[in-house]
């Protein structure tokens, strides 16, 4: 009887030590399991706080952006409404002639944007011939770089309609030192005139009639 009893007390201390461990496991896995859901939250916490940071500064600088963009912008549109065209910045009493040179591929691999030039007729084979003009500004064309223009003074505007033909450019270092001399068209050879001068002389009774030069009658007289 003795036996029964001490394995009575036995098992119910062996059950009582299984309900304490059962209750400390438990106990471990509710405090295991509310630990979880606070890392849990703190993570999603933690990715909202970086989502929030990120998309604001995002934003930032997007507005930045724009504003930079807005403002680089409306400098360009003020800048070409300040800037002259090129027919507003030509000197007074000049005009500006286009021309067609027959050289235009070679002017086009050394000619920069303006310079100086000799502009010689061009004959049929393409070669040059009479010089047309000394020292002329060259220039490209502000819209189609593959034109040419010169500015010519209002007191060579009679050389218009020679440029308007096809030309040879000669490239030179700066204008002439000497302004070119144009010939003046040849001038008729002055006829000299003569007068009829009648002197009415009387000899011996008698009209005589005798015609003389103006010359010969300066010498006479």
């Amino acid at each position: 009887m003795r036996l029964i009893s001490r394995l009575k007390q036995v098992l119910n201390h062996v059950e009582s030590k299984v309900k304490e461990l059962a209750r400390e496991h438990a106990e471990r896995r509710r405090l295991r399991r509310y630990k979880d859901q606070d890392s849990t939250i703190e993570d999603q916490a933690q990715s909202f706080r970086i989502w929030m940071w990120s998309s604001a500064f995002a934003l930032t600088l997007i507005v930045i952006f724009t504003v930079i963009s807005n403002s680089r912008a409306q400098e360009t549109v003020n800048t070409a409404d300040t800037t002259p065209s090129f027919l507003e910045q030509l000197p007074e009493g000049f005009v500006v002639a286009p021309i067609e040179p027959t050289n235009s591929e070679p002017l086009d691999s050394i000619f920069d944007d303006h310079g100086y030039a000799d502009l010689y007729r061009a004959n049929v084979n393409g070669e040059k011939g009479k010089r047309i003009a000394r020292g002329l500004a060259l220039i490209r064309a502000p819209r189609n770089p593959r034109q040419f223009a010169v500015i010519v003074p209002e007191s060579q505007t009679d050389l218009l309609p020679e440029l308007s033909q096809p030309v040879v450019v000669i490239l030179r270092k700066g204008p002439p030192k000497t302004p070119e001399k144009r010939a003046d068209k040849k001038k008729a050879p002055k006829r000299e005139s003569r007068s009829k001068v009648e002197i009415i002389a009387e000899d011996a009774g008698d009209w005589h009639e005798s015609t003389m030069t103006a010359k010969d009658s300066e010498k006479g007289i």
